[in-house]
């Protein structure tokens, strides 16, 4: 490739930790306008327990669900939590038969509301979790 240069005027994109983060990136800006997220969110509001996994025992805090999603969901919690901590949600959507025991991982908090992402839902959890965002797609219609 003799004779191949970039212009100094040229930006190069640097900062990217590995070729997945840039893809990553360049997909979500391909996407939808002004939709990052990859699964849709439904409303709904639901009592819920949140169990945080910390070592000096056992915290049970109460909440309510906002949004559902097949990734996670949104809530409103009497407690304080932090962004990277692991709970298991116990949680009962009417559009289920089954109540929803996922462990999670506090995503992010912004004015009382937290988002947990589903970590490793077993193929029975996900089958559930998928017909009710089905059930809950079809009442928010």
């Amino acid at each position: 490739m003799s004779g191949w240069t970039i212009p100094s005027s040229t930006k190069v994109i640097t900062g990217f930790a590995s070729l997945h983060t840039f893809f990553g990136i360049f997909a979500r800006v391909l996407a939808e306008p002004g939709s990052t997220r990859r699964f849709p969110r439904y409303r709904v509001d639901v009592p819920l327990l949140a169990v945080p996994e910390r070592p000096n025992g056992t915290t049970v805090l109460r909440g309510h669900t906002l949004n559902f999603c097949e990734g996670g969901l949104g809530a409103s919690i009497e407690g304080k939590l932090t962004p990277g901590e692991f709970v298991n949600l116990r949680v009962k959507l009417p559009q289920c038969t089954l109540m929803i025991h996922p462990r999670a991982v506090v995503k992010h908090k912004q004015n009382g509301v937290y988002g947990f992402a589903f970590l490793n839902l077993s193929a029975l959890q996900l089958a559930e979790v998928r017909t009710c965002c089905r059930r809950l797609a079809e009442l928010n219609g």
